[in-house]
């Protein structure tokens, strides 16, 4: 059985699928949010008649696919042909730790905000970086930005607006470079809010990475984390309307340590809550033993 990442990449993807349905090895694909309409948008004509070629030819025939939610489902079902099985499971992230708690503060009027993805037009980065350096009134807020650079061309306007921040505003951003595996949930320790202005997420590891150790997150709404504020572990806002980013930057900045603590508990319950609801271990070993043939 081969179990494949992505769709578009030429030797993580499709070679692997051609060899696959040479020697016919059981094959499973996982999109991993590449056919939402964001991830679509970005060299569009291109994703297009790859699809399109892919479907003419029915290299997909006999391929099972895992999806992590509803929404991921529903657009591998718009945008491929003749499909098999479709499983529905969530990602497997990391457990929460309640002894975290203990070490959480925050200081009223100050900001330490972590952005760790990638580097890409799709994760968005420069949306905040332009919210930091345009809007004076916001002050003493410092941004990490840790991850590999995906595109260089996005990282230089990214540099540029770095420097402009740090020179003409009271903010502070720093580029960190990569983290290995282990080092997220220690790294995450050491800021108050976790903040990723994506284009489009289909599970967003580093999202629920942030809620399992009580970080509260600044995300946008193009992800399957939805209706955060209610329950208080964040906000999930539409870039379209860059008020209400700024007006909740301006909330978590004054924000005292009484209710961060209230915010990082939430965080903490919520990914419990989440995880003892999933039953990821059964519907991984369905995926993987095919009980279903493809």
């Amino acid at each position: 059985m081969i179990y494949i990442n992505g769709i578009f990449s030429k030797n993580f993807s499709i070679k692997p699928l051609i060899v696959a349905k040479k020697l016919n090895v059981k094959t499973i694909i996982a999109p991993r949010g590449m056919l939402g309409a964001g991830a679509l948008a970005i060299k569009p004509i291109r994703k297009k008649i790859f699809l399109k070629t892919f479907n003419f030819f029915n290299l997909y025939k006999n391929v099972a696919w895992h999806a992590t939610d509803q929404t991921e489902k529903n657009e591998i079902n718009h945008h491929i042909k003749n499909l098999s099985k479709v499983f529905i499971i969530p990602n497997m992230p990391v457990k929460p730790k309640l002894y975290i708690l203990d070490s959480k503060n925050k200081n009223e009027n100050k900001l330490k905000l972590v952005y760790i993805s990638r580097v890409s037009k799709k994760k968005n980065l420069n949306f905040i970086l332009e919210i930091l350096y345009e809007e004076k009134f916001l002050k003493n807020i410092e941004l990490d930005i840790w991850g590999p650079i995906e595109d260089e061309t996005y990282f230089n306007l990214s540099k540029r607006l770095i420097a402009k921040i740090n020179k003409e505003s009271l903010n502070k951003v720093s580029y960190k470079g990569n983290l290995k595996w282990n080092e997220i949930e220690s790294c995450l320790m050491n800021y108050d809010f976790f903040i990723l202005p994506t284009l489009h997420e289909n599970f967003g590891h580093s999202i629920f990475e942030s809620i399992a150790v009580g970080v509260p997150v600044l995300i946008s709404d193009n992800t399957p984390w939805s209706n955060l504020q209610r329950i208080k572990i964040g906000w999930d806002l539409n870039l379209n309307n860059r008020a209400d980013w700024i007006k909740v930057l301006l909330y978590a900045l004054k924000m005292k340590d009484e209710e961060y603590k209230l915010y990082a508990k939430n965080c903490i319950n919520f990914a419990n809550n989440w995880l003892n609801n999933q039953n990821l271990m059964d519907k991984y070993s369905e995926l993987f033993n095919l009980k279903n043939e493809a």
